[in-house]
């Protein structure tokens, strides 16, 4: 089913953010290299499946509306999103180990919403009737 293709998928986004938490000074690409690539594979399975899951639910007089509607709450989520979390990693100026410090609080807090993000989807997103 499409709402345990999302849950697992947001939950494999939680811990591809998570693998990326840790940072040192010392840290080089290859620190972020397996959490960018676990996160890009979750990615790509759960923005399709969200945008199914949209259509499914509508009348099918509507599925263009349905579609508009989707597409547009995703978009205002990633600008939400891409200020949110710009105003935490501003909150820790500077260069160096700041910036570190700012990503590391960064991704927790990415890893966070992706959790509750499978608990939701879990809860709310019925299967079918």
């Amino acid at each position: 089913p499409r709402r345990l293709l999302v849950g697992s998928a947001l939950a494999v986004l939680a811990v591809g953010v998570g693998l990326m938490h840790g940072l040192t000074p010392g840290s080089t690409w290859t620190h972020l290299a397996p959490g960018l690539i676990v996160t890009g594979f979750a990615c790509g399975l759960a923005l399709p499946a969200l945008g199914s899951l949209a259509v499914d639910v509508a009348d099918p007089r509507r599925l263009g509306m349905a579609a508009g509607v989707n597409n547009t709450v995703l978009q205002v989520g990633f600008a939400v999103g891409i200020a949110v979390y710009g105003a935490v990693l501003g909150a820790h100026p500077g260069a160096g180990v700041a910036l570190i410090a700012g990503l590391n609080h960064l991704f927790l807090i990415a890893a966070a919403v992706a959790a509750v993000g499978t608990v939701l989807v879990s809860v709310l997103v019925r299967g079918p009737r």
